[in-house]
Order: structure tokens, then sequence, then C-alpha cells
């Protein structure tokens, strides 16, 4: 006759663990944007031009040493995942989940630093963590993770 039609992947059920770890996923990302929005109003009113912000070398030097530490341990962490191979996407997600859940607070920890830091200080330079922590989400995603080698 031909070639069979391949099945439809189903959306995740209710339960499964790709479902829960798009939702942790999705809430910690949301939590971190809500704090960075609220820093931007908070310090949109009390804000500070460049020129007026005082130099905090050992802030900028503690924030950038923790920022860097964590985001190498996120890595090193997201590095040692188990490949899904041809197994299904429940059954990776089901092994790997607790290792994912750490590479996100490993992530999640700088990036919000960053927005506390802000909030102390008004200076907008301490939300450098807070912007390479929302790219290191995205590149810790569940869908990515799912789809590596």
């Amino acid at each position: 006759m031909g070639t069979p039609i391949p099945p439809v992947p189903r959306p995740p059920r209710r339960g499964s663990p790709s479902l829960s770890a798009r939702l942790v996923h999705g809430a910690i990302v949301a939590g971190v944007l809500v704090f960075f929005i609220l820093a931007g109003v908070v310090g949109e009113r009390a804000g500070r031009p460049a020129w007026a912000v005082p130099e905090r070398k050992v802030l900028y030097l503690l924030l950038f040493a923790v920022t860097v530490g964590m985001f190498a341990a996120a890595t090193f962490f997201a590095g040692r995942l188990p490949p899904r191979g041809a197994e299904p996407e429940d059954v990776w997600w089901r092994r790997a989940l607790p290792r994912v859940v750490l590479v996100w607070a490993l992530v999640e920890g700088p990036t919000l630093l960053g927005v506390v830091a802000y909030l102390l200080t008004r200076d907008f330079r301490t939300l450098i963590a807070t912007l390479a922590g929302l790219v290191l989400f995205f590149h810790f995603s569940p869908g990515r993770l799912v789809g590596r080698p």
C-alpha cells in the first residue's frame, strides 16, 4: 500500500513529568520577571542618573563572582544530564527532573540577586546578572533540554 503514517504525538497528559517541568520552569521565569518589572517601576521613581551612582567595587565584584560561579555550576550540571536517547519524553523527565530543577535553581539565584542589588542600590549595572540569567533560562528551557543530544 504505502508507507505507514507515523503516530501523531500526544500532548502531555495531566500529571506527566514533562508538563510538571514546563510548569516549574514557567513559574520560576514568571517570578523573576515579576520582580524585574517591580524593580523597574520602583527604580524609575527613585532611580539616579548613571553619573550620580557611587562606585561600589566590592558589590560589583562580589555580584560578578557569585553570578559567574553559579552560572558555571548550572552549565556544569546541565552538561551532566542523562542523554534522552530513544526513550519517551516522560521517562526522561522522570529521571532528569531533580537535576534540571537544580540547574534552574542555580540560574535563579544570581538572577534574583541582581534584582535585589538593584533595589538596594538603584544602580542599573547590577541588572546585568538578571539579564544574563534570563538568557540562561531560555537556554535551559524544557524543550531545549529534552532535544539536546
